[in-house]
């Protein structure tokens, strides 16, 4: 499952830096591929490299229906123009004039609406954080919940693989932990990575996974993952930390 992968797939190449030629780099935020892209591009120079990350898996379809939900068609490919900016580009570069577009789009998951800079992240490098209650759970190793990774690669049609999911039937498990945070007065965006950080105690078994899911309960009731992570944990960790990737 797509669990497995993150540790390879979030590796961005040593030596990006070291390449002259500019780069058009496109992801989604449920690419399996998302983190590694956005590490890469963090070590570039040029005048005219330009990121687009989108409400998208792996895949070639680029579109706004992923896993459980809608995430506006603004977000597709199609409505967006991919084609026309990755012209562009070309246009730009060859013709050697500055960029017509901004150097940076990305696409906001809650808004859904496209924010441009020429930076990533686009609101600065703040740090927010919100602590979690304590909470218990059992884990029968017989019966455990069956759930996908958020992120994939392409597996041969829309909607399938990857992208948001409704997980309300989980919330009644003995070995799910519900944490609800508390609400926000103000609106809040996050534009960068997301770390479960807990203190879990010893580790019961050797090679312990732990997953976190960070969830939206909608106006229907139904929750809703929006970002998920998994971490290995040894017998003497006391605490551990999840990455939950990019939103």
């Amino acid at each position: 499952p797509a669990f497995g992968t993150p540790a390879v797939a979030d590796r961005a190449p040593t030596h990006e830096d070291r390449i002259p030629i500019p780069v058009f780099s496109v992801s989604g935020w449920y690419d399996i591929f998302v983190n590694g892209a956005l590490a890469a591009w963090a070590h570039r120079s040029h005048s005219h490299d330009t990121l687009l990350v989108g409400p998208w898996g792996h895949d070639n379809f680029f579109s706004h229906l992923n896993g459980d939900a809608d995430l506006g068609f603004a977000g597709s490919g199609e409505s967006v123009d991919l084609g026309s900016r990755i012209l562009d580009f070309f246009d730009d570069v060859l013709n050697g004039r500055e960029p017509v577009r901004p150097r940076v789009a990305l696409y906001e998951l809650g808004t859904k609406r496209w924010a441009t800079s020429d930076s990533w992240p686009i609101i600065g490098r703040a740090t927010a954080t919100l602590s979690i209650p304590e909470a218990t759970f059992t884990v029968n190793l017989d019966d455990l919940p069956c759930l996908a990774g958020l992120r994939g690669l392409r597996v041969g049609c829309i909607r399938d693989g990857w992208g948001p999911r409704d997980v309300t039937r989980l919330l009644d498990r003995p070995d799910v932990a519900v944490i609800d945070l508390p609400l926000l007065e103000d609106d809040l965006t996050v534009s960068g990575t997301i770390t479960a950080r807990i203190a879990c105690g010893s580790a019961a078994t050797p090679g312990e996974q732990w997953v976190a899911l960070l969830c939206e309960r909608v106006s229907s009731g139904v929750v809703m993952a929006i970002a998920d992570g998994v971490a290995m944990r040894s017998l003497d960790d006391q605490k551990l930390d999840i990455p939950l990737a990019a939103l």
